[in-house]
């Protein structure tokens, strides 16, 4: 039924076209002539930038566009969700560090080489300092 009822659209349309195109030829005068003339100038733009602009390049470019915008959004919600995960293995371990050691009883670490040297050179350097005070204490009530 549809096929039918554009025919009839199409050939009542053109028999509208028809009559309109006889009436100015015979009265030398157009319908509605100024908004014409603005209708034409519109479909002459629209007809050179069809003629001069490569929408096959456009288009490539487009998609390119939404493909990046896509793998943006895709590695943003990796990113995310590899956050959020560490976020809760963090949270995770320390609670399982909190079991195993009160929280204020540091765990002993082992400190570095350095560290050992800097705390044995201080600790000696100390004890060498209050013997030489001792002595000089003394020495001092000795000779009064």
């Amino acid at each position: 039924m549809t096929p039918v009822i554009l025919s009839g659209v199409f050939f009542v349309l053109l028999a509208g076209f028809t009559a309109l195109c006889k009436a100015e030829n015979a009265l030398n005068k157009r319908v509605f002539g100024a908004l014409r003339r603005k209708f034409d100038k519109y479909v002459e733009r629209i007809q050179f930038l069809l003629d001069h602009v490569d929408f096959g390049s456009f288009i490539i470019h487009l998609f390119k566009d939404m493909f990046d915008r896509f793998v943006h959004f895709i590695l943003h919600l990796a990113l995310s969700s590899v956050r959020f995960v560490e976020r809760l293995l963090t949270r995770g371990l320390k609670v399982m560090r909190s079991r195993i050691a009160p929280p204020g009883i540091p765990q002993s670490q082992k400190r570095s080489t350095f560290v050992e040297t800097m705390s044995y050179f201080k600790s000696t350097l100390h004890k060498n300092k209050k013997s030489a005070a001792v002595d000089s204490v003394n020495a001092d009530e000795s000779t009064h």
